[in-house]
């Protein structure tokens, strides 16, 4: 009897152990979402949703809202998430628009653009985490009844009929616009109806301003503006101004100065004739103008690049020419009106040293002692027995033609047949042309006259 027991429960095993095994095998699909259904749980705690957007702009049941508003909420997050929120139409559950990655407890906005007036407008918005978001409660508002045209922009400057206004003027206008819009201002001249400039998105009760640029000295010139808020324009009265008269630039060279002699940068003494430079030398500029000067470049013998420029005062150029000879020093001075000027002066630079220029002048000295001075004769043709005594010539003129020299004067003849002196000269050349020693061709400089 224990025997037919154990059997039966044996058999009863069999048959459970079955049955389960075909029960369970073909659901664990159904497992495997309890499984994700626990997972999700589990993120949701881990990960709280946002929470419900509040604070709307404009508040709610506001009126008078413009049809170009923009509208906001503030959002915050139990994580500290940042958030995507999306702004819907409440009437059709259109999208507006979606300001994305916004910070915890930040505002997130968008413009909702081409309203109609005098019209109702409910919305909401949801923010998203990524995994979780949640909607705000449904905000009105209701449009403006209509849109004004911007008042006549006023309060110009310069200011009407001005006088002495700059060749580059910021002029500007006061707008102002009945519904609190923001402006396109542009600006006009009235002579041709040519647009100045625009100064785009000025604020309601602000100045709206453009540059003028590169206008005419002594000039009157009239003007206009007209604001626009996107949809009506107002234009101003017409002002006038007048610009100011060219200003005038001055520029002289003080150093070197015409008539001078100059020795390493200094002034020696003054010379009859030219501009004398020995050594290095500063050349100094004195320049003016109502303006205020820019700079002034220093140029030499015309090139057409400068050597130097100079942009404050005093005005100078240390000059250190390597190469004798004459050159020409010009400047040319820049104002701050664009106007400028030039000066220039021709000088002689001489590196001769100190002692050829002692010899020079007591050579001069002892010609202006001597009973010639500064005279020399020219002589050419034949002489007989032709003899050097010292330091001077002797002999008989066959035929002799001379050109003597004195000063700014000139005298010239003949000799023939007659006894002839003359000093020796460094230039003096003789040709023998008959019997050795007896006739001789002669040319050459000699100083003095012939005796």
């Amino acid at each position: 009897m224990k025997d037919d027991a154990f059997r039966k429960f044996l058999v009863l095993g069999i048959i459970i152990l079955f049955v389960g095994a075909s029960v369970v095998v073909p659901n664990i699909k159904i497992l495997t979402n309890v499984e994700n259904i626990f997972s999700a749980r589990a993120m949701e705690i881990l990960n709280g949703s946002p929470f419900e957007p509040t604070d709307p702009l404009p508040e709610n049941n506001s009126e008078n809202i413009g049809i170009n508003p923009t509208i906001s909420v503030l959002v915050t997050d139990p994580d500290d998430d940042t958030m995507n929120v999306s702004f819907y139409n409440a009437s059709d559950d259109s999208l507006i628009g979606t300001d994305i990655n916004v910070p915890n407890e930040s505002r997130a906005e968008v413009q909702w653009s081409n309203l109609q007036y005098n019209t109702d407008y409910d919305w909401y918005a949801i923010a998203n985490d990524s995994i979780f978001e949640n909607r705000s409660d449904t905000w009105t508002f209701t449009t403006m009844l209509q849109n004004n045209p911007p008042y006549k922009p006023t309060d110009p400057l310069p200011e009407n009929n001005s006088e002495n206004i700059g060749i580059n003027p910021t002029i500007s206008v006061l707008v102002t616009d009945p519904d609190d819009d923001t402006m396109n201002v542009s600006f006009y001249n009235a002579s041709d109806d040519s647009l100045i400039g625009t100064d785009i998105n000025v604020p309601n009760g602000s100045r709206a301003e453009v540059q003028w640029s590169n206008l005419q000295y002594n000039t009157a010139y009239n003007w206009y503006a007209v604001a626009d808020d996107g949809e009506y324009n107002n234009q101003s009265d017409t002002w006038n101004f007048n610009t100011e008269a060219a200003s005038t630039v001055e520029v002289t060279i003080t150093k070197p100065e015409k008539g001078n002699f100059y020795f390493q940068n200094e002034l020696m003494f003054s010379l009859l004739i030219n501009t004398i430079i020995y050594g290095p030398i500063d050349i100094e500029v004195n320049a003016s103008s109502e303006a205020g000067i820019e700079k002034v470049e220093f140029y030499i013998n015309n090139r057409n690049k400068p050597a130097f420029t100079d942009d404050e005062p005093p005005y100078s150029f240390e000059w250190k020419p390597i190469i004798c000879g004459p050159y020409k020093i010009k400047v040319i001075a820049y104002d701050n009106a664009g106007q400028n000027t030039s000066a220039e002066i021709k000088v002689l630079k001489w590196r001769a040293h100190p002692i050829l220029i002692l010899a020079g002048s007591l050579f001069i000295l002892k010609q202006l002692r001597s009973k010639q001075p500064f005279r020399m004769t020219f002589i050419r043709g034949t002489v007989l027995n032709l003899k050097r005594v010292r330091n001077e010539y002797h002999a008989r003129a066959v035929r002799l033609h001379y050109t003597e020299f004195t000063g700014l004067s000139r005298v010239s003849s003949t000799i023939k047949l007659r006894r002839i002196s003359f000093a020796h000269g460094p230039f003096i050349r003789t040709y023998d042309i008959g019997p050795l020693g007896l006739t001789t061709y002669i040319i050459g400089f000699v100083p003095g006259g012939l005796n």
